[in-house]
């Protein structure tokens, strides 16, 4: 489990598989999971299948670079909640965590001006680089 000073109130727990995906989420309730597809050991589909019998109600967003036809209605029927094809923008990444997060005392999760300020809350740069879209310079730690 990491801190980071992308979401400060958050811990980002990595899974190199599938199978690491699935046991890391046994151990700890995620409140959201960004879910690769194409994954070694196991994929994202069978992964989100098995957490779903332990946890209904957390969302599972599907990161895929595979954007062909009925791609995201696979991934829906495999018990995810949305989908982010590869590449992705940071105002679609930002879109998707606004739409699936349940912040605390309803405080927003980012902030609306995030490029046009120093982020408080949220750095998307950082996010995108655990997402896998870009490498940073930003400290991660």
């Amino acid at each position: 489990m990491k801190k980071i000073t992308a979401v400060p109130s958050a811990s980002i727990l990595e899974a190199v598989n599938g199978q690491v995906a699935v046991e890391v989420s046994a151990a700890h309730r995620p409140d959201i999971i960004l879910m690769d597809i194409q994954m070694p050991e196991m994929n994202g589909y069978d992964a989100t299948r098995l957490i779903r019998e332990k946890y209904t109600d957390v969302p599972v967003i599907a990161l895929t670079a595979g954007n062909i036809k009925g791609e995201r209605e696979k991934c829906l029927a495999a018990g995810m909640n949305d989908f982010l094809a590869k590449p992705f923008v940071a105002d679609e990444l930002i879109a998707i965590l606004q739409k699936w997060s349940s912040p605390a005392a309803g405080a927003p999760l980012i902030s609306q001006d995030i490029k046009d300020e120093e982020p408080v809350h949220f750095n998307v740069d950082i996010l995108m680089h655990y997402a896998g879209e870009k490498s940073t310079d930003t400290p991660l730690f």
